[in-house]
């Protein structure tokens, strides 16, 4: 359609050129940044999205990381980063799509933060459940998930999850999650979706 042509022309960023600076100053007052996919296990998307978390914990005091996936596999990971608790190859026997090195290596740097920072450590969780197979509730109950825990730590946080997760729009036929924490975080809501030109897909 024309008017996705034209908004895309215009929001469209280049991951080659430094948009850091550019998106401190769209992040300003922010609460919770969505980091959205078009598909799991896409290395690429893995790598920047592991720059902009990185970034935004050493600039802009985020503290949390959110993912699309169980609260308790993810808490293993949490005890990792915060105390070096266990074998993280181990605890990532069954991540799946996210069992990356990519993503062994961002939790790996998380825990060496922990380590050096003088400040608040950083913590990792998961904002799904197994157990939310209807896609009509699933995702209002992930919302809740989030939103109980940043208004509890009362912090920046970071959601990792698929694009039609964080994606606002409810013309699909249902409401995603990211219509939740549009609703209930207006303006402090910022999201960043990721996809592909001319992408080569492996499927298993």
């Amino acid at each position: 359609a024309p008017e996705i042509q034209n908004w895309l022309s215009q929001n469209i960023v280049d991951l080659k050129s430094d948009y850091l600076k550019k998106l401190d100053a769209k992040l300003v007052g922010n609460e919770v940044l969505g980091l959205a996919e078009a598909s799991h296990g896409t290395e690429e998307f893995f790598r920047e999205k592991n720059k902009i978390v990185q970034h935004l914990i050493i600039n802009k005091n985020y503290e949390q990381i959110g993912f699309e996936f169980p609260g308790d596999w993810m808490e293993k990971v949490n005890r990792y980063v915060l105390s070096g608790t266990g074998n993280l190859k181990t605890i990532m026997t069954d991540f799946r799509l996210y069992r990356t090195q990519s993503f062994y290596d961002l939790f790996e740097w998380i825990k060496t933060y922990n380590v050096r920072t003088k400040g608040k450590k950083i913590e990792v969780f998961g904002f799904d459940n197994v157990e939310n197979t209807d896609p009509f509730t699933r995702d209002s109950l992930m919302a809740q998930n989030l939103i109980f825990r940043q208004t509890k730590a009362n912090g920046k946080f970071i959601v990792w999850g698929h694009n039609v997760h964080l994606s606002k729009d409810t013309t699909q036929g249902y409401k995603p999650f990211g219509h939740f924490l549009g609703k209930r975080y207006r303006e402090k809501f910022f999201n960043i979706a990721f996809d592909t030109y001319k992408p080569t897909v492996r499927v298993v």
